[in-house]
C-alpha cells in the first residue's frame, strides 16, 4: 500500500493568512463604524423631524409655537408671573421649557398629564428633583429626545429625562436666555408667542430646533469639559457682553479640554441638556459660535443670562437643524458665523430685534426678521 504524504502549512503561511485577516478586519472595522454612525445619524435625523413636526401640530392647536418659557399654552400668562425666586413655586412655573407643552405632540400625553398634575398641585413642587419616585414625571426617559450618536443621553428608567434638541433663541448675546424678546423663534409667553407668519425672513431659511450635546460637566468639582460641543467657566467671571472671543480664549489644558474651574453646581439638570423642564440654558441654544465650538458661562449657574450655549454633536463635521418649514439640514462646522471679534455694543444686545444679523450665515439662519440677502 502506498503512503500519503500529507503536507500542512508552514508557520510562514500561517503568519501570512493571519497578516492578511487582520489587515481586512482593519479595513472593515471603520467601515462597520461608519455604517453604524450613518444609521444613528438618520435615526437623529428622524426625531428631530418629529419634533419639527410637533411645533407645527402645537401651532395648529394655539395659533403659536411654544415659548422658550412662561407658557401661554398652559395658562402663564403676564398676570400671574413670578420674577422673584424666592417664591419658588410660582417661579418655577414661569421656567417651564418649549419642550413640555412638546410632549402631548409626541406621543407622550400620559407624561404630560404628570407634570400638569404636578404643575398644579398645591403640595408638590414640579421640579423636585430630590426624589427619584415614579410620580417625577421628570424622571422618565423620552426615547424621542435622544440622540443615539451621544453617549451621555441616556434613556434607562430613573435618570433625569434628557434632550439633545434645543430651541433656537435667536444670534443675540448672550443675555437671550432671560431677556423678553430674542430675535429667534422662542420667546418668552407672558410677552409675546411666535406665529409661522411673524417668521418674515422665511420657514425654509429659518432655525427652529438645533441638535446638542447633554452636557454632563459640572456636576461633580473640576470635572473637565471638551472644547468641542463643552460648557467652560470663566473663572473671573466677566460679562460675556463683548464678544463670542471670550470663549475662545478660555485656557486649554494641552489635551483640547476646558481647564477645569472647581466648582460644584449639586444638581446636575441645571447643566444644558441635563432636564427638559426649562426654557433657559437648559434646553435653548445661540446662533452667535459656530456649530461644535466652544460654550462658556460666567462664575453663574449655566441656567442663569451669562452663558453661550452653542450647538453641537457627535456627528462628524456638523450638526443636525430643523427648520421652521419642518425641513432637516446637516450644518457643516465651517459654516459662516461673521467675525468673533467683533465688539457688540449693549444697543445691538437688547434693542436691535430686526435688520441683518453680526454673525454671518450662521446668525441669519438663527432670526426670525432679520432680512438678511443670505442663502446657505
Amino acid at each position: 500500500m502506498k503512503k500519503r504524504n500529507i503536507k500542512g502549512f508552514t508557520l510562514v503561511e500561517l503568519l501570512v493568512v493571519i497578516a492578511i485577516i487582520g489587515i481586512l478586519i482593519g479595513l472593515l472595522l471603520p467601515a462597520v463604524q461608519a455604517a453604524r454612525e450613518a444609521a444613528r445619524r438618520m435615526e437623529c435625523t428622524n426625531k428631530l423631524k418629529q419634533l419639527a413636526l410637533a411645533q407645527h401640530g402645537h401651532h395648529d392647536a394655539f395659533g403659536h409655537i411654544p415659548n422658550s418659557h412662561q407658557q401661554r399654552s398652559m395658562g402663564q400668562t403676564k398676570e400671574n408671573y413670578c420674577a422673584d425666586w424666592k417664591q419658588t413655586k410660582p417661579y418655577l412655573r414661569s421656567k417651564t421649557g418649549w419642550l413640555v407643552p412638546t410632549l402631548p405632540f409626541i406621543e407622550q400625553q400620559n407624561l404630560y398629564n404628570a407634570v400638569m398634575i404636578r404643575f398644579n398641585s398645591d403640595t408638590a413642587n414640579p421640579w423636585d428633583y430630590s426624589t427619584s419616585g415614579t410620580d417625577n414625571p421628570f424622571r422618565n426617559p423620552v426615547p424621542t429626545l435622544a440622540c443615539p450618536s451621544d453617549p451621555n443621553s441616556s434613556t434607562s428608567s430613573g435618570t433625569i429625562t434628557r434632550t439633545n434638541y434645543r430651541s433656537c433663541r435667536g444670534d443675540m448675546i448672550p443675555y437671550s436666555f432671560m431677556y423678553d424678546t430674542p430675535r429667534g423663534a422662542y420667546r418668552r409667553g407672558d410677552v409675546t408667542a411666535v406665529s409661522l407668519t411673524d417668521i418674515l425672513d422665511g420657514t425654509s431659511n429659518t432655525i427652529l430646533i438645533m441638535e446638542a450635546k447633554v452636557n454632563v460637566w459640572g456636576s461633580l468639582a473640576g470635572v473637565k469639559s471638551p472644547f468641542k460641543g463643552g460648557l467652560g467657566v470663566l473663572a473671573s467671571g466677566p460679562a460675556l457682553t463683548s464678544n463670542p472671543n471670550t470663549c475662545y480664549t478660555i485656557d486649554l489644558d494641552g489635551d483640547f479640554f476646558l481647564t477645569p474651574y472647581i466648582v460644584n453646581y449639586g444638581q446636575t439638570y441645571r447643566l444644558p441638556g441635563m432636564c427638559i423642564d426649562s426654557g433657559y440654558g437648559q434646553t435653548s441654544c445661540i446662533a452667535v459660535i459656530p456649530p461644535n465650538g466652544p460654550g462658556c458661562t460666567s462664575t453663574k449657574q449655566p441656567d442663569d443670562s451669562a452663558v453661550f450655549i452653542t450647538s453641537s454633536s457627535y456627528h462628524s463635521g456638523g450638526v443636525n437643524t430643523a427648520m421652521a418649514d419642518g425641513s432637516i439640514r446637516f450644518i457643516s462646522d465651517t459654516i459662516d458665523a461673521g467675525l468673533p471679534s467683533q465688539t457688540v455694543t449693549s444697543s445691538q444686545v437688547f434693542n436691535k430685534l430686526t435688520g441683518p444679523s453680526l454673525w454671518g450665515i450662521w446668525g441669519a439662519m438663527g432670526s426670525i426678521a432679520g432680512g438678511e440677502n443670505k442663502t446657505l
